[in-house]
């Protein structure tokens, strides 16, 4: 302060460099926290930047995940539909083939068609 005094002296006079040296420093105190303040707020603001990336980041991963699950669920049931396509499959070509068993039994059992059908035996073993 003494410092501040004697440079303000030889401008000022002695007596108005002791009365202006409080209210100078008072005013540099009050600059030096307004930069803090600012330099605090520019702070925040930049962690409420990364909060929002963060959060967003976070948002997407979440959507990915809820679009993941969702084509996981798509494909378990494509997966089951074409496991019952499997079975159907399997039941209808066992049905097909004792339907095919009845009908020869039946030409060997009947190997004369009756009157009043025109199928002849011959007509059945090949549509067989």
């Amino acid at each position: 302060m003494t410092i501040l005094v004697a440079l303000l002296a030889r401008v000022v006079g002695a007596s108005l460099a002791r009365t202006l040296t409080p209210v100078l420093l008072i005013l540099a105190a009050c600059a030096a926290l307004w930069g803090a303040v600012g330099w605090h707020g520019r702070q925040v603001e930049a962690l409420r930047a990364e909060i929002r990336d963060e959060l967003a980041a976070e948002a997407e991963a979440a959507a990915d995940a809820a679009e993941l699950a969702a084509a996981w669920r798509v494909y378990t049931a494509t997966r089951a539909a074409g496991d019952q396509l499997a079975t159907a499959r399997a039941d209808a070509e066992r049905g097909a083939e004792a339907m095919r068993a009845a009908l020869a039994r039946y030409i060997e059992d009947n190997p004369h068609a009756p009157s009043d059908c025109s199928v002849s035996p011959d007509l059945l073993l090949l549509l067989r």
